[in-house]
């Protein structure tokens, strides 16, 4: 994480409840904490990359920020926390 969590992101990130509904202003780190919730589950075997993954990614990214989004996950699910 490049950001210090909230109490109440830290209860997304470290939540293993499988479907979470995120709802905040622009700016506040939903995109942030959500990657950081699903590297976790990754990182800990709870979750797999898939096709559901993606389209949630896609639903909320334009397609030049997509990239970036993937490429961010990338380097943190195989960085060693």
């Amino acid at each position: 994480m490049s950001y210090k969590p909230t109490p109440q992101q830290e209860k997304i990130i470290y939540s293993d409840h499988p479907r979470m509904l995120v709802s905040a202003s622009a700016g506040t780190g939903k995109t942030g904490v959500m990657t950081d919730r699903i590297v976790r589950l990754i990182r800990e075997g709870k979750a797999e990359v898939n096709d559901r993954l993606f389209r949630w990614v896609f639903r909320i990214k334009t397609p030049k920020s997509i990239v970036f989004f993937c490429g961010v996950m990338h380097q943190k699910i195989n960085t060693i926390p």
